[in-house]
């Protein structure tokens, strides 16, 4: 049986194990017994790349207030130098 995680308004966070069938219905909470709401979580994170780990985690904490980046300005590309006549004589 998977293991979900629910939040009670009053109490916090607490996880429950139960079938897929009930996935979707409200659980109590163990505390106070009032009904609180699923946390969708993303599944097996650790058995992800650790690149990929680390990208999807900087996500969600930037979900709420994105991360800003700002960038400088690119130096300009080097001017080529065309060159006429022969490139290899000395002088005009």
């Amino acid at each position: 049986m998977p293991l979900y995680e629910f939040v009670c308004p009053e109490c916090g966070s607490f996880e429950e194990r139960r079938p897929f069938s009930q996935a979707t219905e409200p659980a109590h909470c163990p505390t106070c017994g009032d009904p609180a709401t699923r946390v969708l979580t993303p599944p097996n994170l650790r058995r992800l790349e650790a690149s990929v780990r680390h990208a999807l985690e900087r996500e969600e904490r930037s979900r709420h207030e994105p991360e800003v980046v700002r960038r400088g300005a690119r130096p300009a590309a080097p001017r080529r130098q065309w060159v006429r006549g022969r490139p290899w004589t000395v002088g005009p």
